[in-house]
């Protein structure tokens, strides 16, 4: 599972061996193993890998220092880097991922936006399958939505009764009624 979500992601957000990936996720999920490990490892990218209990400034220096093009993390972590940040420390990136299996929140957007220029491209990967379901990305962005199914995946979505966006997964098959016109997941609210 995770060489095949690796291999996905690689089509949607591509690296090479200038890149710099900063990620802040712990070994024991499976985003820190796609997003901060294997997929920039392919690619030849140079990897910083730093403890979630990273003070954010410290993690703001390094992004400048080093000229992170790729940053992942979590919600809360992303809140927090770009509260500490000065709107310079993350001129060379490229990619913002978020990866919390829940939309973050739209402060947080706003923050990355108006603050550096850069969209955070939220995804949906569920630690229990160790893969990636779907990602945003820089072509296919579409805020509060965790992005279109990766190339290769095929699924159905169904809604659970009183819940705001949260839904059941069947994986695969041959259609699904959950997708907008253009393609993304998206969860009535």
């Amino acid at each position: 599972n995770l060489l095949a979500a690796t291999a996905q992601l690689a089509i949607v957000q591509p690296l090479n061996q200038n890149d710099v990936c900063l990620n802040a996720w712990a070994p024991t999920q499976a985003a820190f193993w796609t997003l901060a490990l294997l997929h920039p490892l392919f690619a030849g990218a140079e990897i910083i890998l730093v403890s979630a209990a990273t003070h954010a400034r410290d993690i703001a220096e390094i992004c400048y220092d080093r000229q992170t093009t790729m940053l992942s993390g979590s919600a809360a972590m992303l809140a927090e880097w770009g509260g500490a940040a000065h709107p310079y420390d993350f001129f060379a990136a490229n990619y913002v991922l978020c990866c919390d299996n829940a939309i973050p929140a739209e402060d947080l957007y706003d923050l990355w936006v108006k603050k550096f220029g850069l969209r955070i491209l939220s995804g949906w990967l569920p630690n229990s399958a160790g893969c990636i379901i779907t990602f945003n990305s820089r072509i296919y962005n579409k805020l509060q939505s965790c992005g279109c199914c990766l190339p290769g995946i095929d699924w159905d979505g169904e809604k659970f009764r009183g819940a705001n966006f949260a839904a059941e997964i069947y994986a695969p098959s041959p259609s699904s009624p959950h997708f907008d016109s253009a393609g993304f997941v998206t969860f009535d609210r």
